[in-house]
């Protein structure tokens, strides 16, 4: 696509929340945020890479009301203020190398494709602070609190945390996590951005690490998420994660290449 196509034509201008990450290694730098369009926000994850003062490339991807799955682009656009934690340096001695906080990343994905409870590759374990949070296209997915006068054994992965979500096997409903990318790596804040796609809707139907069968409503057509993941990691395990995606047609391939390296 050129340069002044698509949505440079129909953006009316920024909205009023920015998050950046930059990667000096590798010459990139990104961000999250809202944009306006059609008198209305919408939230657009943005990736550049500079070589010789010149922009090289530049990956846009932005999420539009009615983008499918849980979202809440009003409030971030209130503005929302990333958590400070996103910007704290890391002593030298402490930080992670490049290859390291990219294998945490992955084990996300891996961790989440085919989601069984038995941990990455069935280690048993998953790469999770027991606090960590998430928020896609700007809606909280995880420690959402429970509301009142819900039956005991009723279900919704949104009250868990990242870590209980994962051990419980909830997120079967991914069958596939393809086209991984992580372009920008930024090793004093100890912070991932990443690309893939999620393939689901295939399987609807499974049973949870704790037996209970359970159905996804609704998950019953094949479709994608066009997904860019910023995740915070401290000490090897992944604190918050941020999070933009829309639906795509099913198995997208993505034109970008792809590997482990981050670069």
């Amino acid at each position: 696509m050129e340069i002044g196509d698509g949505f440079w034509k129909t953006a009316e201008g920024r909205g009023n929340y920015i998050h950046v990450f930059a990667d000096p290694e590798s010459g990139q730098v990104a961000c999250m945020g809202t944009m306006r369009e059609a008198g209305a926000p919408l939230l657009m994850s943005l990736r550049i890479r500079i070589e010789l003062a010149r922009i090289t490339e530049v990956e846009s991807i932005c999420f539009r009301p009615g983008g499918g799955g849980p979202n809440n682009i009003a409030d971030m656009d209130k503005p929302y203020k990333p958590e400070e934690m996103w910007f704290r340096s890391i002593p030298a001695a402490e930080q992670m190398s490049r290859p390291e906080l990219v294998a945490v990343a992955d084990g996300y994905f891996t961790g989440l494709q085919k989601n069984d409870g038995r941990g990455i590759n069935g280690t048993g374990t998953y790469p999770f602070t027991t606090d960590c949070h998430r928020i896609e296209n700007g809606s909280p997915t995880t420690n959402v609190p429970r509301p009142p006068n819900q039956p005991p054994d009723a279900i919704n992965g949104f009250w868990l945390d990242c870590l209980s979500q994962f051990k419980l096997g909830y997120y079967f409903v991914v069958q596939n996590i393809h086209d991984r990318r992580y372009p920008v790596v930024d090793r004093e804040r100890g912070i991932v951005w990443a690309h893939a796609i999620f393939d689901q809707g295939t399987v609807n139907k499974g049973t949870l690490s704790d037996g209970r069968p359970f159905e996804f409503k609704g998950f019953n057509r094949p479709s994608s998420i066009l997904v860019t993941e910023a995740f915070l990691i401290e000490k090897g395990k992944i604190r918050r994660v941020e999070m933009v995606g829309p639906s795509v047609p099913y198995h997208l391939n993505s034109p970008w290449p792809g590997g482990l390296s981050g670069d």
